[in-house]
């Protein structure tokens, strides 16, 4: 079985995404309240035993941009936070 993957990726528009296995399952935009997506992160990769990615990246420039749209972009842009 391929082992999780757990990624916190936060975006200088300090809009946060948590993937797991490529699917943002939680989000928060800057202005929002609410979980912090890189706290869960922390603890559902500690709970299942598997590492996780803290990473950085520029907003997309394209107004339109979904999560998926940055994940896709994260091989390229994102750095490690």
């Amino acid at each position: 079985m391929k082992q999780p993957e757990i990624i916190v990726l936060t975006l200088t528009n300090g809009d946060t995404a948590l993937y797991v296995n490529k699917d943002a399952v939680l989000t928060l935009e800057a202005d929002e309240e609410g979980k912090d997506p890189a706290v869960v992160g922390h603890y559902v990769a500690k709970a299942l035993d598997v590492p996780y990615q803290k990473l950085w990246m520029e907003t997309p420039e394209d107004p339109e941009w979904s999560w998926d749209d940055a994940y896709s972009l994260i091989p390229s842009r994102a750095r490690p936070a």
